[in-house]
């Protein structure tokens, strides 16, 4: 992939530097302090995926195995190798999204194979960690969930003092809590992934689309969209629900829970387009998306209208009557 603006070799240097030591920062920072910046590890495909099109394959695959080397040195060092292993499994998903790019594949494609990477590579991670410890990975959490609540009951009460009609409240609420979040803990991973890949890949477009790179082939984040017929999933999981029980409904609740995520999406994509168009200012533009990831129904509110999208076109009929004004 070429750039319409020749970087010079000394810039190109610099970049590829800079690049070295940012990979390796994101590898290694996680193994070392995982209860400060364990988080970073979900970022970890993002410079993957910059590099690799910056660069192209050769010099940005190398630039990647240079920091893979440099960190695993220094978290062996440091103890930290062990951690780090887990945030190697996040490679994978950062050259699939290179290779969608490169091939021509839509967003959503592209995300689809960085879900599955992401989710086969902690599988086997996970099988190998239980197999090696003797335990039950899933189990472990649905364990330590369960402590967490108990703990958080205990210390509400020591708190707030509550009387006993609140009480019973609060233990039919965790009682329902600790029945629930098991069944839907594969769901919650799940859509744990879809997030993680979502923020990846839509910060590497926003990056590589302020490089000018020619020929990019992805639009703007504001014009994603999904498959129409994805939303015949949500449908059939929904009427399975109704006339099932069992395995079966639970099955289909987690299904609806991974659907209704994805529909968040692109809702969130529709209202950032909707929000350009209408010319919000940034700072206001800022304040709206934080508010709706605060509320809780602002979520809700998003998947609406990324589920209202599929059939009703903001985007095409919004553009269309723009075009109708300047006539």
């Amino acid at each position: 992939m070429t750039q319409e603006t020749p970087i010079g070799l000394q810039s190109r240097q610099k970049i590829s530097l800079s690049g070295l030591a940012v990979t390796t920062a994101i590898l290694l920072l996680p193994s070392l302090l995982p209860g400060q910046l364990g988080w970073l590890a979900g970022l970890i495909p993002l410079p993957v995926f910059y590099y690799l099109v910056f660069f192209g394959k050769k010099e940005g695959g190398i630039l990647i195995i240079s920091a893979i080397l440099f960190a695993t040195g220094a978290a062996f060092l440091a103890g930290g190798l062990y951690t780090l292993l887990f945030s190697l499994t996040m490679l994978p998903a950062g050259v699939a999204f290179w290779r969608a790019a490169r091939t021509g594949l839509s967003p959503a494609r592209a995300g689809l194979h960085g879900v599955l990477l992401i989710g086969v590579t902690w599988l086997l991670y996970w099988g190998a960690i239980g197999v090696a410890n003797q335990v039950n990975p899933y189990q472990e959490v649905v364990t330590a969930i369960d402590q967490g609540l108990t703990e958080l009951d205990a210390q509400y009460r020591e708190i707030y003092k509550l009387p006993a009609d609140k009480a019973r409240e609060l233990n039919k609420a965790l009682g329902e809590m600790r029945q629930n979040l098991p069944q839907l803990l594969p769901a919650l991973l799940v859509n744990g992934i879809i997030y993680t890949v979502w923020i990846n890949l839509a910060l590497g477009n926003w990056l590589l689309r302020k490089k000018q790179l020619a020929p990019w082939p992805w639009p703007a984040y504001s014009e994603w969209r999904l498959p129409d017929n994805f939303v015949w999933i949500g449908i059939a999981s929904g009427i399975t629900l109704l006339l099932a029980n069992g395995v079966i409904a639970v099955a289909s609740k987690n299904v609806l829970l991974v659907w209704g995520a994805v529909y968040v999406l692109q809702g969130a994509a529709v209202l950032v387009n909707l929000l350009i168009r209408w010319s919000i200012v940034q700072p206001l533009r800022v304040a709206i998306y934080g508010l709706l990831i605060i509320q809780g129904y602002g979520i809700i509110c998003l998947a609406a209208l990324g589920l209202s999208d599929v059939w009703v076109d903001f985007r095409t009929r919004i553009a269309s009557l723009e075009k109708q004004k300047e006539r």
